[in-house]
């Protein structure tokens, strides 16, 4: 029995290294695909055998438990299994990753910045494959010569159509800011140690990688959110220098004043309701998104505890709930809302859900921040922060949809700032 239990012991301490192994099954699930993600139960059971837990213990194991009960339940909901497979899959997947994410970065400060390394350089290599096979949007058109010097665009193996913009600047918004918080570390920390100026150099140049990748997606909710939170990453550090407040938005708003100045009329163009609609975003303009607002709010209160199911709203909202001033030709992917897209996958219990993952992890983090005695664990938890800030005002006009294929980097960066959370707890209990 002993030799039994070590096994599964083993087992639950390479977790990781098995989602690892099934990250291609979980972004182009198959029903043929199916039987080897049955792991991930098994690997729960092997940490209930081996530890005497299926999951490591954090503020939201409840939340999550009843997440994953509304995606049995959307199961039931949904009008077709295999349309709605790839998204429930993603989400299965993206939740043990977590805990796996949690485990591993949980044991030390060594093990945090190993996750942090990884989730740089996975972030890193997504904004590199979007930035070649995203489509060539022209909403700013002061960046039209700077996009014509782009390579042309090419298609990626294993997706059909071009990469979404508004979908690339979602993803990079999870790790721009966390960059840049980096950053500003490494120059600090300069001043003292000589010796991590490689180091340094690769953080600036992923940070500007990703910072001009987010601007040449055009994306206006995705580029507001950079701001925003970048904004209140700058308000955190400097919550006791007001000067310094007042002078930062006093260039701000002079700035902003130049560049109305200089460029209001093409300003007004990219921000208008109908007129300069670009024919490839049928749903770039206000108008249109306040009627798929109104369309996914008649979802919610006709599927109120079941939800559609996962993905439908795109096949349900032409059939239930027709569009005047969008086509039935256009594929509306979501409801351009995260919080009504939550709760049209999942049924409201699902929304409440998901909106406690938000708070749990907003917690957590200001625990981690007040807590924490290590420099660079304070500056990605300040560079967490201002990603999770950015995500929410960009989910308040577009998603990231839950499950979707680059979702995984959500739950891992979640994972990494729970793993961060234990440990500063453990730290400051003993």
């Amino acid at each position: 029995m002993k030799i039994v239990k070590q096994f599964f012991r083993t087992t639950a301490d390479y977790e990781l290294i098995f989602y690892l192994l099934l990250l291609p099954f979980a972004l182009f699930p198959s029903p043929a695909r199916l039987p080897a993600l049955l792991i991930i139960p098994l690997l729960w059971l092997a940490n209930k055998i081996g530890n005497g837990r299926f999951f490591p213990h954090t503020p939201l194991n409840i939340t999550l438990l009843l997440l994953a009960f509304m995606i049995l339940v959307s199961m039931y909901a949904t009008f077709d299994m295999t349309f709605s497979l790839g998204k429930i899959i993603g989400l299965w997947y993206g939740i043990g990753l977590f805990f796996a994410i949690t485990t591993f970065t949980a044991v030390s400060i060594q093990r945090q910045r190993w996750g942090m390394a990884a989730f740089l350089l996975i972030g890193s290599a997504i904004g590199m494959v979007s930035l070649l096979g995203m489509n060539r949007s022209h909403k700013f058109p002061f960046l039209a010569p700077l996009i014509g010097r782009l390579p042309a665009q090419a298609q990626m193996p294993g997706i059909e159509a071009a990469i979404s913009t508004n979908q690339t600047a979602g993803v990079l918004l999870w790790v721009a800011p966390l960059a840049l918080a980096l950053m500003v570390a490494g120059v600090m920390e300069l001043r003292r140690r000589r010796s991590i100026l490689p180091l340094l150099l690769a953080i600036t140049g992923i940070a500007g990688f990703l910072t001009a990748v987010l601007v040449l997606t055009q994306s206006r909710g995705g580029l507001l959110g950079f701001i925003v939170g970048v904004g209140v990453m700058v308000l955190i550090l400097l919550r006791h220098q007001w000067r310094w407040v007042l002078v930062l938005t006093g260039i701000g708003i002079l700035a902003m004043g130049v560049l109305w100045w200089q460029k209001g009329d093409e300003i007004t163009a990219v921000f208008a309701t109908q007129a300069n609609v670009n024919p490839d975003d049928p749903v770039g303009t206000i108008d249109s998104r306040i009627e798929i607002w109104s369309r996914a709010i008649y979802g919610l209160q006709d599927f109120p505890f079941t939800g559609m199911g996962m993905n439908n709203f795109r096949r349900v909202v032409n059939i239930l709930y027709p569009l005047f001033l969008i086509s039935p030709d256009n594929d509306i992917a979501h409801a351009h809302n995260q919080w009504l897209q939550a709760g049209l996958d999942l049924g409201i219990p699902g929304l409440i859900a998901y909106a406690a993952i938000w708070i749990g992890v907003l917690m957590m983090l200001w625990h981690t921040w007040r807590h924490s005695r290590d420099r660079w664990q304070r500056a990605w938890t300040i560079g967490f922060m201002g990603s999770m800030i950015a995500s929410f005002v960009y989910g308040m006009t577009d998603l990231v949809a839950l499950g979707s294929k680059p979702g995984f980097l959500w739950w891992m960066m979640l994972g990494i700032i729970s793993g961060n959370f234990v440990s500063s707890q453990y730290s400051r209990e003993t």
